[in-house]
């Protein structure tokens, strides 16, 4: 099937990359938020959501949304891209077979991106949410840099009936973070291959910040700007709160500081 960009002619194709596992409750709100984004002329988006081997109904409601979104399902298995001529999104959905972890899902879905000819990518959790003018904002600040990387802001809120997590600091919730993030990133898809995928081995959270060491080390521009383009969701299921989330960071930056950080695996 033809990528958006050669249906379309457009100059810019966003990938947005959606690692999914068990998330059927946080997704509708998601992926809402990013079929809801105003977009320029020209600019299409391109989703990639990537079923982790889920154990709940993640899967069959990825592709429900599918086809709701499209008016018929365009595929199984694999998944193929499904989309509206005359909407400014499409949606593809693929199911691997079991759960090889988050980092191996952004991986495929990236692949699945570059197969598509995106020009742009970013990545968005599954309980993470953007406000309506997020990818517009970002698109505008690299059209606008020669750095390959801009960065907007994040900001926190506690879903309601749960209390404030412990490893969620009084101060995130207080005023927008710096967003030091995938999430709040959008890049020149070219700039992957120069700092390279994610190490799946990095299983419990600690998979973006290597790679965000590994574009320091490289010394890869990126832009930095004031305003919020990604909403945290707190809430009981978040990855920071598992105790080897912290164990495996604190990993991962030892290895960075002894300068033992390779591209890819260690």
């Amino acid at each position: 099937m033809s990528s958006p960009q050669q249906r379309t002619g457009s100059q810019h194709v966003i990938g947005v990359v959606i690692p999914v596992y068990n998330g059927a409750r946080m997704l509708p709100d998601t992926l809402s938020s990013l079929l809801g984004q105003r977009l320029p002329a020209g600019v299409r988006v391109h989703a990639f959501l990537i079923d982790d081997g889920s154990s709940d109904d993640s899967a069959s409601w990825c592709r429900e949304v599918a086809a709701a979104w499209t008016g018929a399902w365009a595929g199984v298995g694999a998944g193929a891209a499904v989309g509206s001529p005359t909407s400014p999104v499409d949606v593809s959905v693929e199911v691997l077979p079991e759960n090889r972890g988050r980092a191996a899902a952004r991986n495929r879905g990236v692949e699945r991106a570059l197969e598509a000819g995106c020009s742009e990518l970013t990545f968005l959790d599954q309980d993470d949410i953007l406000p309506c003018d997020s990818l517009a904002r970002r698109l505008a600040w690299l059209n606008g840099s020669t750095a390959p990387i801009a960065h907007g802001r994040q900001s926190f809120f506690v879903v309601p009936g749960i209390e404030r997590p412990r490893w969620c600091r009084p101060e995130w919730l207080a005023a927008p973070q710096v967003g030091n993030v995938l999430g709040a990133m959008l890049m020149r898809a070219h700039v992957w291959n120069t700092i390279g995928p994610f190490d799946p081995e990095l299983r419990h959270g600690s998979d973006d910040a290597d790679w965000f060491m590994r574009l320091r080390r490289l010394q890869i521009d990126a832009d930095h700007h004031d305003p919020v383009v990604l909403i945290r969701r707190v809430h009981d299921r978040n990855g920071s709160a598992d105790p080897r989330a912290r164990r495996e960071l604190s990993a991962i930056v030892r290895r960075h500081l002894a300068g033992r950080a390779g591209r890819g695996s260690p």
